[in-house]
Order: structure tokens, then sequence, then C-alpha cells
């Protein structure tokens, strides 16, 4: 991952082009973020999770980034564990935030999961955020996470990032 982009957006350095619609400018800019490695976050938790942008509306504000549950990434009941799943969320809740807040940095003040379906080795789980409210100082985000071949979802969470 390569945060910065959200660098270049705050400083005003990265902006939509004349004929560039905002869905394309927003899809560029987190294709981007999602697809191009960095030095800073070498060996991360975001790095290593490997997540992979899906998909993104500007006009929903929305973002969905998937990942595949790894060996390493289980619990001893050999499902994923709930911090993971937890960071996973977090990681998308924060890389929309960026976005819609146009801000280098956030920080997540307050994060409520709900686990709702185990999720096991080699599932290919995504999380999908819509920002509820973007004002100056904080967004206010919720988030569902589905599994690939499953209709129910495996959790739910909200949370404010500042």
């Amino acid at each position: 991952m390569n945060y910065e982009y959200f660098n270049r957006l705050e400083e005003g350095t990265l902006v939509k082009s004349e004929n560039e619609t905002e869905q394309a400018f927003m899809e560029k800019v987190l294709t981007a973020v999602f697809s191009e490695e960095s030095e800073e976050m070498n060996g991360k938790i975001n790095d290593q999770l490997s997540p992979r942008f899906t998909a993104c509306s500007a006009e929903g504000k929305s973002l969905s980034i998937s990942y595949n549950a790894k060996d390493w990434m289980l619990n001893p009941n050999g499902t994923l564990h709930g911090g993971v799943l937890s960071t996973a969320v977090d990681i998308g809740m924060s890389v929309l935030a960026r976005y819609v807040s146009k801000k280098r940095q956030v920080f997540t003040a307050q994060l409520s999961m709900n686990f709702l379906r185990t999720i096991r080795k080699e599932d290919t789980y995504t999380v999908h955020v819509v920002a509820d409210h973007a004002g100056r100082r904080s967004v206010i985000v919720h988030a569902w996470v589905s599994v690939e071949g499953s209709e129910k979802p495996a959790a739910t969470a909200t949370a404010v990032l500042m």
C-alpha cells in the first residue's frame, strides 16, 4: 500500500483533471493506493494482510476491499482471528475516511465490531465501507464483511475517525 497519495490530496498536488469524473478520479487514486508498494509499509500489518482494491463509488462514498484468510491469521479454532478481521475493517474505514476528507492522516476514535459468522482459511472476504458523514473534524462510517459464496454478512462495524 502507498499512502503517499493522501499526502498529495491534502497538499492539493493531486487533483481531478478538468474532464475527469469524480468516479474515475476516485478509482485512479484508490487503485494506486492499493497496488503500489511503499518502503514505509513494507512488512507492516497493512502489507502483510495484502488488501486488494475491489470497487468504489464516488456518489455513494463507498469502498470495497478484499482479503484472503491465510494460515497465520487464524485463531486456535482454525477461523480468522477477530483482531485480524477488525484490522482489515479498520484499514478499509481509514482509507475511505482519508479519501473523503482529503486528509493525509486520520485516526480511529471509536470502532464497534459485531462478529456474526466465522471466516475460514482460504476464504476470500470483502470489507464494504460507506461514509455516512464527512465533516471538517470527523468521518462517520459503517461497514459489513461478506464472504465469497455466502449471502449473510460475517461482521458489521461502525466507526468514528478524526
